[in-house]
């Protein structure tokens, strides 16, 4: 995938497609259900089409989805197995400069990159899995347990997080910006990627870039 796509064409590229198998549809088969052209539907999904916002109502109305789900990025699936696409994705984050992190949906975490360790106060996820729930305080779990009741059923919005330091017992504050990596074959999220950033900083710059990357790590051959 052309990273250098803007991130609109990118994300809508990716849901439009994620949608579509989804429903087990052809590319024909959306045109004549959402009434626009085949070869505009092939273009969106190339990344090289430049939708209008009457043509991506047209398509949620069609999926029966919000024009939000087509321009966030809440759901990818791995295209080979989950070993590989674990791999592929340590090697992709491993010297990113934004936080990322990967998690089951028990708010274990499987893997955090260096900023990942330094925006959580230091704790290290590059030795083992870490459990996130006995880390956090009874709100903080709480949150984070409502947080993973959702991605169970599906939905996967940004939330914020407050928990403390564990060095120097101050309260931090993150904001989680969570996409559900589906397994090759079903509907159960088989990881949650999540993109951190504080809520004192300005890091939103960065979640465009990473989900690009993230997608790249998905679709790149």
């Amino acid at each position: 995938m052309n990273l250098n796509k803007s991130w609109t064409q990118i994300t809508v590229a990716s849901n439009l497609r994620f949608h579509r198998d989804e429903l087990d549809l052809t590319q024909k088969e959306v045109a004549k259900l959402t009434g626009v052209s085949y070869r505009l539907i092939q273009e969106i999904e190339s990344g090289t089409g430049n939708p209008t916002l009457e043509t991506l109502f047209k398509i949620a109305f069609a999926f029966k989805i919000s024009v939000k789900d087509l321009l966030s990025l809440s759901y990818l699936r791995i295209a080979k197995g989950d070993t590989e696409f674990l791999d592929r994705y340590k090697a992709s984050f491993k010297s990113e400069r934004t936080a990322v992190g990967l998690r089951n949906l028990e708010g274990v975490i499987l893997w955090g990159n260096k900023s990942a360790e330094k925006i959580n106060g230091g704790i290290s996820f590059q030795n083992g899995p870490v459990d996130m729930i006995e880390s956090l305080s009874g709100d903080g779990a709480g949150l984070l347990r409502n947080q993973m009741a959702a991605e169970k059923n599906g939905f996967a919005y940004p939330y914020t997080m407050a928990r403390k330091n564990p060095k120097t017992g101050e309260i931090i504050f993150l904001r989680c910006h969570p996409t559900l990596i589906l397994a090759s074959k079903g509907r159960s999220p088989a990881f949650i990627s999540v993109y951190l950033s504080s809520i004192l900083e300005d890091c939103e710059a960065n979640y465009f870039e990473y989900c690009s990357r993230l997608m790249s790590v998905i679709y790149s051959k």
